[in-house]
């Protein structure tokens, strides 16, 4: 039976379930209550909802919906978690100036949108978050980043993922647009996620999603949450010309069947990916993986994971954008079990070992930044900053959707010729190549439901 999770009225922006500090994160609880007393609780619960939306400072809040209050349904519950529309959380510090880094944190979303028809226990549920990963990278703010966090939970639609990877086994009808499941998705961990972990099931047997529910996810949850990384990576990039960007996820403490390395095998403290080094230059992963190691946390490079369907989107090294996936292993800072932070100093520990690595990072980033703005450009260079100058977004989403941009291509734009100056063979890939990855679940098309739409 699935838990009655009470709503509360109220329209907020950037509501979390707990308070706004950086220390580790006590969820706010709702005890099991007689019926009378409901209602009361309700509205101490949406004060302090209120409350947390006023102290996210530097915030940019995009998330208003009317929500209703049901006083007549029981507590099953002692979690509190609040049904909205949530998509995303975009922040930036001002303290210092900014730096060409950019963190995200796609996994760690907690708030379950009201559609969300899950199956399990809600503690079970949340087994499958990066729980609090976001809590943990916000310190990069002090050191001049710009953050990302999603705020809806990946098992409702995972960002990480090719929007084709679908398993189409939990649709209730055909797929009208391009569908190219992955391994993945054979083991219940694609678009939409089929398991939590193994043996539980995310839906209840015999559920399927209906064409308009999934497409509602990708419109309302994947495409903007992508849309926003892509957005603050041409901002960042414009500026300074080079963009670093860290990926930030957690993961268990051992491998399990769903896992690439196994049920069991012991994970070391961070995992750093960088597929196999097509995400980004060398001296930014081998930095990166010395600051680690330098707070003694040991570390992998590309196992058990080295990246996934955000680091195949936008790292783009040639055109200065460099992407690096993180994995901290849970058993640093969390009850994996209970999905609560460890209140004996652990989170606080790694949450302030993370801000002296992304305080390192920041500084190397501005750095390669003024390096790279003073050194004369070569003739790839040129092109890339032309193409770049004529349509800078759409640019780097081809470039990272294995296309090949020329500038003769774009050209005839610049130079305001709106016939081009010659005839291109339509025919032709001299130009537009598609340049697909060894591994093809996670090739990238430019079928987004259906069309290309660059961000408005």
């Amino acid at each position: 039976m699935r838990p009655f999770v009470p709503v509360i009225h109220g329209s907020v922006d950037w509501i979390t379930l707990e308070a706004c500090s950086l220390a580790a994160p006590k969820p706010i609880m709702l005890p099991h209550q007689q019926h009378s007393q409901l209602s009361e609780r309700f509205r101490v619960v949406a004060e302090r909802l209120n409350h947390v939306a006023g102290e996210m400072a530097n915030g940019v809040g995009t998330c208003h919906r009317h929500i209703e209050v049901d006083s007549r349904a029981p507590v099953e519950e002692a979690h509190v978690a609040v049904y909205l529309q949530p998509t995303v959380h975009s922040s930036n510090s001002s303290q210092r100036p900014r730096a060409p880094l950019l963190l995200d944190s796609p996994h760690s979303g907690r708030i379950y949108p009201a559609d969300f028809e899950f199956y399990p226990e809600f503690t079970k549920l949340r087994r499958g978050e990066d729980a609090y990963v976001d809590r943990l990278i916000a310190p990069a703010l002090r050191s001049g980043a710009s953050v990302i966090a999603a705020l809806f939970p990946r098992t409702y639609i995972d960002v990480n993922r090719h929007e084709n990877d679908i398993d189409v086994e939990l649709l209730s009808s055909p797929w009208p647009y391009p569908v190219r499941p992955s391994e993945k998705s054979a083991r219940g961990l694609g678009l939409l996620r089929r398991y939590v972990v193994p043996g539980e099931p995310v839906y209840a047997p015999g559920t399927r999603l209906s064409v308009e529910q999934v497409h509602h996810r990708i419109v309302s949850y994947y495409e903007p949450y992508l849309t926003l990384i892509a957005n603050a990576i041409d901002i960042l990039h414009s500026e300074f010309g080079v963009v670093y960007h860290l990926d930030v996820h957690s993961m268990k403490s051992r491998g399990n069947a769903m896992t690439p390395d196994g049920a069991g095998t012991l994970r070391p403290d961070v995992v750093v990916g960088d597929l196999r080094g097509a995400a980004c230059e060398p001296d930014f992963t081998q930095f990166v993986v010395r600051a680690l190691e330098a707070e003694g946390l040991s570390v992998s490079v590309n196992k058990p994971y080295a990246g996934a369907g955000v680091l195949r989107r936008f790292g783009a090294p040639m055109d200065g954008v460099h992407c690096l996936q993180i994995e901290l292993n849970r058993a640093l800072y969390l009850d994996e079990e209970k999905v609560e932070c460890h209140h004996d100093g652990r989170f606080e520990r790694l949450q302030s070992a993370l801000a002296r690595v992304f305080d390192q990072v920041a500084c190397w980033a501005v750095e390669r930044a003024a390096n790279t703005m003073t050194k004369p450009a070569s003739a790839d260079a040129r092109e890339a900053e032309l193409v770049d100058r004529v349509l800078p977004s759409v640019a780097r989403r081809l470039r990272s959707s294995g296309m090949r941009v020329s500038a003769s291509l774009l050209e005839p734009l610049l130079l305001g010729d709106a016939d081009g100056g010659h005839e291109s063979d339509p025919d032709s890939n001299d130009d537009l190549d598609d340049d697909y990855d060894a591994e093809p679940e996670f090739t990238e098309s430019l079928s987004f439901t259906g069309e290309f739409r660059s961000p408005s």
